[in-house]
């Protein structure tokens, strides 16, 4: 009776567990994260060799900016920062997690690399906010490991909170759960909606410019792959993007030695 009762209690794990989408940081971000630890390691050692009369100091400054970005990322890409869609709520944050029914979700936008979201308001009270950190590099389900951009994130969970009813919240998550489409369809093959949705996204990208343009523009060529959406000029524009992200590292690092220098001279 003991092992049924076990067996049954698993077997309702497992139902439930087929009813939610659980989005973890990627491989990607941990990758980029492991990456950016290291430079800033490297350039510490070699700040250290081109001024050994400053090397405590030049240590406790590299050592500082690592371990900020360190336990910075490793906040973000925590169990404690998962996004968790189920059919009745969803949740998220990071050191402060909340979870909001989904009659009660409000708006749901973008922030700086985050998603965020609100509780509508109930009876002249402030409105409850979330914020859950969600870059350009996507984040990826939990169950088949799918990358989820931020643009499907946010239509995801638009789409739940506008169900009319629990079940169709359970049949929605089921078919969010399945992998993405192996073929590209051609714009002139998509249904109205999702043609209208596409061109304004590509009119978007269009004339984006500034400091975010290219993770923008990143983010909505992963969109079009997750919908099955063929890209105009795909391979171009990805070369560019990727060219774009080369020089953007290459200012980075050249800032960060800069200052070191800089500090370097002035301890000096």
């Amino acid at each position: 009776m003991v092992f049924q009762g076990s067996d049954g209690n698993h077997g309702t794990m497992k139902a439930l567990s087929r009813e939610s989408i659980v989005l973890k940081a990627g491989r990607q971000k941990k990758i980029w994260l492991v990456g950016v630890s290291a430079l800033f390691v490297v350039l510490g050692f070699l700040m250290v060799l081109a001024f050994p009369h400053n090397a405590v100091k030049t240590t406790m400054f590299f050592g500082f900016i690592s371990v900020v970005f360190i336990v910075g990322g490793l906040v973000d890409t925590s169990k404690g920062a998962r996004i968790v869609l189920t059919s009745r709520a969803i949740s998220g944050g990071t050191l402060r997690r909340k979870t909001i029914p989904w009659d009660k979700l409000g708006e749901v936008w973008t922030g700086n690399e985050t998603i965020e979201w609100e509780r509508s308001e109930i009876g002249g009270s402030k409105a409850i906010s979330c914020q859950t950190p969600f870059g350009p590099l996507g984040r990826e389900c939990l169950h088949n490991d799918r990358q989820v951009s931020r643009q499907l994130a946010i239509d995801w969970i638009k789409t739940l909170r506008d169900a009319p009813s629990e079940t169709e919240r359970k049949a929605l998550i089921r078919r969010f759960r399945r992998n993405p489409p192996k073929t590209l369809r051609p714009l002139a093959k998509l249904d109205p909606v999702e043609r209208a949705k596409a061109k304004e996204l590509l009119e978007e990208i269009k004339h984006l410019r500034g400091e975010y343009a290219m993770d923008r523009k990143l983010e909505v060529l992963r969109y079009f792959k997750e919908k099955g959406w063929a890209f105009p000029a795909q391979g171009r524009r990805t070369t560019k993007v990727i060219f774009g992200y080369c020089i953007l590292i290459g200012v980075a690092i050249f800032w960060i030695f800069f200052f070191g220098l800089l500090i370097s001279m002035a301890f000096g």
